[in-house]
């Protein structure tokens, strides 16, 4: 990260890291030399890069979108280019890091680690300079889940005489507890599998679980029974699985029947780090990223974690029997969406930038006229706007239907007609402004209220009023903020007095100069009753 102390004074320079064939070429615009954790580094003259480089934060977009640059390098007196490709290293195979560089430190900042498209080279008037598009690493998760082919229900496999409807079916990977603190009791939410019809055990979930108490249901006749204790054991390769023994109190289940299991608040599923069941969304992204072949940032998954852990979500893996899904592919799909944050791609790889308008603590106090100076238009955005959101949740596997619904709204009519609704200002506003209109939501990962709640109310603040986008050069000692920070903002030309804004886009100039895309949030204050 670019530190302001060192950006005072200094200048930003390009550096890039050229990789063809195992032989590494450092390129700048001139001759410099530096030292970067530990090695040093010489650079030669012979990188052309006279476009700017922009960051965007993406927000609410479920991958990040693909950034790339147009480079030149110059390699005569490094590699005869032509004589190198006749030898057979191709060079749309290289790969290549753009960095910017604290000139006089030993500090950069990683903007783009990509790969090399489109190259030409052999130009006339210099046969040694290759062109190219930089193009980022694509978000390419090649993991599989469940993360072994062999856990299924495989006949004289894994188990000897598994029900018919059983086989081949992967064991289910339980998160958090489906079907607990529900309303107004419990709600069927996760498949259970007779894996030996001789005997009377059912299968709950892949892995060790964090145990307790589940209630098991027939629904093909039998009355439902409760409080089953949660047991594992090894299948005939060795793999763990969670199961109930429905011997005591008795069950009927025969072959063919359809089962379903609701879990208890005491209860859980797969183990966290913490040896609890797994269930906060930070601590859900984490484990999966885990999984992933992906390259993600650690220690800023880590920072955003225990706010996202206020998100308790519950819910089962389980893919068709011919079909496995990404780690990247659950998140992207199922967890990301409830969660009011943006994916971005950063130096030392994918992390998440959080939604956070009504921040208390700005990074960065820009004033007009001191540190930076305005270079657009206030515009505003054009999406849609809402005065009620509803979000559907706690649903039952047996029917894939919800069983309840959170609401939050800006009608004081929908309030009078159910008493748990939620007013919020801002959606009461928009109802003022652009009428009535509601957005609808729903997720199968969600049995907690409060986590329905809050889900709805960040959806409410999203999209109840527009936001309005403006264009700022700032001091280049700013360069250290980044898409995602907040900061607050006075320009009196156009009426802002240290309002808070968002950056949603930051371009660093090869002049050294840096503009800031803000995005402006509505508050509170600004709400008229």
């Amino acid at each position: 990260m670019l530190h302001p102390d060192e950006l005072r004074g200094r200048t930003l320079r390009y550096l890039l890291d050229l990789d063809w064939g195992g032989d590494v070429h450092h390129l700048s615009d001139g001759a410099h030399s530096a030292v970067f954790d530990g090695v040093s580094y010489t650079y030669t003259p012979g990188l052309d890069y006279d476009a700017n480089m922009s960051d965007a934060a993406d927000l609410f977009r479920r991958t990040p979108e693909e950034r790339k640059a147009a480079i030149v390098v110059h390699l005569a007196g490094l590699v005869d280019v032509p004589a190198r490709v006749a030898a057979g290293y191709d060079l749309r195979s290289a790969t290549a890091r753009l960095y910017v560089w604290i000139e006089g430190t030993n500090t950069r900042e990683l903007l783009l680690d990509g790969e090399v498209r489109e190259p030409a080279y052999g130009m006339p008037a210099n046969p040694h300079a290759v062109e190219f598009m930089l193009v980022e690493r694509p978000q390419d998760d090649r993991s599989k889940l469940p993360t072994s082919p062999l856990a299924k229900i495989l006949r004289a496999v894994t188990h000897t005489a598994p029900d018919d409807k059983s086989r081949d079916e992967w064991y289910p990977t339980v998160i958090g507890k489906p079907g607990a603190s529900a309303s107004p009791d419990f709600v069927w939410a996760t498949p259970a599998q007779l894996v030996d019809a001789s005997s009377t055990h059912v299968l709950v979930s892949d892995g060790r679980t964090a145990g307790g108490t589940v209630r098991l249901k027939n629904f093909s006749g039998t009355p439902d029974a409760e409080n089953y204790t949660v047991a594992h054991q090894a299948d005939a390769l060795g793999r763990i699985y969670a199961y109930v023994d429905y011997s005591s109190p008795a069950l009927t289940i025969a072959a063919g029947d359809d089962l379903w299991v609701a879990w208890n608040a005491s209860s859980g599923g797969i183990l966290g780090r913490d040896g609890n069941a797994l269930e906060g969304a930070g601590d859900i992204i984490e484990h999966f990223l885990g999984l992933s072949s992906l390259r993600w940032d650690a220690g800023r998954i880590a920072a955003v974690a225990p706010r996202l852990n206020a998100y308790t979500l519950a819910g089962y893996i389980q893919p068709g029997p011919d079909e496995r899904i990404s780690a990247w592919e659950f998140l992207r799909g199922d967890v990301l969406p409830l969660l009011p944050v943006g994916i971005r791609n950063g130096p030392d790889g994918l992390y998440l930038v959080i939604f956070d308008p009504d921040a208390s603590d700005p990074l960065e106090h820009l004033e007009a006229g001191r540190n930076c100076s305005r270079t657009s238009a206030i515009v505003y955005d054009d999406e849609e706007r809402y005065s009620e959101v509803r979000f559907s949740y706690e649903f039952r596997g047996d029917e894939d239907k919800p069983n309840a619904v959170a609401v939050v709204t800006g009608s004081e009519a929908t309030i009078a007609d159910d008493p748990t609704a939620l007013r919020d200002p801002f959606l009461a506003a928009g109802l003022r402004l652009y009428g009535e209109r509601v957005l609808e939501a729903k997720s199968a990962w969600v049995y907690d209220d409060a986590t329905a709640v809050r889900i709805a109310s960040w959806m409410a603040r999203r999209h109840a009023l527009p936001s309005r986008l403006v264009e700022y050069d700032v001091d280049h000692a700013l360069a250290f903020l980044e898409p995602g920070d907040v900061v607050e903002l006075t320009d009196a030309g156009v009426s802002l007095s240290c309002v808070f804004a968002m950056v949603d886009e930051r371009e660093i100039r090869t002049d050294g100069t840096v503009l800031l895309v803000l995005r402006l949030w509505p508050r509170a204050a600004d709400l008229r009753s």
